[in-house]
């Protein structure tokens, strides 16, 4: 996938920050199911 996700690499736990923004969430939502928070 195109992109740097080394942000997700590094972290650690149940919870991770995918990056997205609020548009891209609501998006992700409505579009595929996935829930999240609205920061992403």
């Amino acid at each position: 996938t195109p992109g740097d996700w080394s942000h997700i690499i590094k972290q650690i736990g149940m919870f991770t920050f995918t990056g997205l923004n609020s548009e891209q969430v609501v998006f992700m939502t409505r579009e595929y199911h996935i829930y999240m928070t609205s920061d992403g």
